[in-house]
């Protein structure tokens, strides 16, 4: 009896100790930095960050982006682990690595079931932690969503459609940083990347700045850096892109992590702000 009693303890700690080495493997490959070039850099020298932005401002404004495609529907990043449901045709791809991954039809159709009971319509969604998700929508609106699935990215759309996308769309999130960490030597440059049309929890446009504003006396400094940004195709639109990324935030009076979103219009060859949020 003894000896069936240790052979079942010992079957269960195998099983615990591969599940654990499963649930690492998955984690190491969710965290994979999708870009080639680094995105995330601490900007040192308050002179060398005013000639980067200058120049970014001169080279877009004087020549309009040229327009990429992507082999991949919606993804402009695809090195993530990501679905992408096709509501009126009923379908599921899926895809890791950059590779179009098989599975099931049972998978799939389970996976499609499961985004159709959230009511989820057009939208880009990306992982929080765990069932939650951080999804934000074509008009500008977001919310959280909880969603039992695997996937780091989610991708809702009515139907499969072709993926272009600004060659520069990379660069406007870098120039959007500077600006933000110039923003008391330079505050309408800032305020130049956001759309006439935004909204976010805050408000308009109007109050969005204001809310700026409020406290950039008392702030001596800001150092803000970027991590492991995703660039999606906003579903359902032709010029309408999504940017997920860790963000550190830092200043004399505030410190915040954690995951941003920024949905981004092009409009007349310039890439504006339509909302953002963070969590």
């Amino acid at each position: 009896m003894r000896r069936v009693l240790f052979y079942l303890a010992l079957a269960a700690a195998v099983v615990s100790f591969l599940s654990f080495l499963l649930k690492m493997v998955r984690w190491i490959e969710t965290k994979r930095p999708e870009l080639p070039e680094k995105t995330a850099e601490k900007a040192t020298v308050k002179t060398s960050n005013a000639t980067e932005l200058n120049a970014t401002a001169n080279e877009t404004a004087t020549t309009p982006p040229k327009m990429l495609k992507s082999p991949f529907p919606f993804l402009i990043t695809p090195n993530r682990y990501a679905y992408v449901v096709l509501l009126k045709e009923g379908k599921v791809l899926i895809f890791r690595d950059g590779q179009q991954v098989k599975k099931g039809r049972r998978v799939k159709r389970s996976i499609l079931n499961r985004v159709k009971r959230t009511g989820l319509r057009a939208s880009v969604c990306h992982r929080i932690k765990g069932r939650r998700f951080l999804c934000i929508f074509p008009d500008g609106r977001y919310r959280e969503a909880t969603l039992r699935l695997l996937c780091e990215l989610l991708v809702v759309a009515p139907k499969l459609e072709e993926t272009a996308y600004p060659e520069n769309i990379t660069d406007f999130l870098r120039k959007w940083r500077l600006s933000w960490m110039r923003i008391k030597e330079d505050f309408s440059s800032y305020a130049a990347l956001y759309h006439p049309s935004f909204r976010n929890r805050y408000g308009d446009l109007r109050d969005w700045l204001t809310y700026r504003r409020a406290n950039l006396d008392k702030i001596k400094y800001i150092d803000l850096v970027v991590e492991d940004p995703v660039y999606v195709k906003m579903p359902a639109t032709e010029d309408e892109y999504v940017v997920f990324f860790n963000q550190l935030y830092r200043s004399n009076i505030k410190r915040v992590s954690g995951l941003k979103g920024l949905l981004l219009k092009l409009e007349e060859g310039k890439l504006k702000i339509l909302t953002e949020t963070g969590l």
